[in-house]
């Protein structure tokens, strides 16, 4: 779990992503993870040459009833294997893993609509994919609040992007 919390320390303290300010102790994330796991969902790593390269893990999306089929992605890739394959292969195997259970659709909310790594990541998917990125009426860019990803996974026949 140290090499996790070193991931995730990076992206809390150099990102948008986690929402979060403070980055949690080992300990903390090690409580996260057995939450994961004890819903039946995947938490993988990725590794080359005995290192921890990255990690994902999918989460019930909502609470509510309606929302039982529907998960959302968080992927975290170690700064210096970025760009190296490593959030693809960890997204291609989360999806096949989440496929096996009850799960139809997948989402990935997006901590930045500048994140473009993350972006073209979550469109690869073979599966439809789908994001709105609202203009920024003060200059007409796209703005930088969180955008969200939907992926078809199992026998799901749509696809929903917001």
């Amino acid at each position: 779990m140290a090499a996790i919390q070193a991931i995730y320390a990076h992206h809390v303290l150099h990102g948008l992503a986690t929402f979060e300010e403070i980055p949690p102790s080992t300990q903390e994330l090690a409580t996260r993870r057995a939450a994961v796991l004890a819903l039946g969902l995947p938490y993988l790593t990725a590794e080359r040459d005995g290192k921890v390269t990255g990690y994902c893990y999918a989460t019930a999306y909502r609470p509510r009833s309606a929302y039982r089929f529907t998960i959302e992605d968080s992927i975290y890739v170690a700064p210096d294997a970025a760009r190296q394959g490593t959030g693809s292969t960890l997204l291609r195997e989360l999806i096949i893993r989440c496929e096996r259970g009850p799960w139809r659709q997948m989402l990935a909310v997006i901590g930045n609509s500048a994140n473009e790594g993350s972006i073209a990541l979550h469109r690869r998917p073979v599966r439809s994919a789908a994001m709105i990125c609202e203009p920024d009426p003060e200059n007409g860019s796209k703005t930088t609040s969180p955008a969200a990803v939907c992926l078809r996974i199992g026998r799901a026949k749509i696809s929903i992007g917001f």
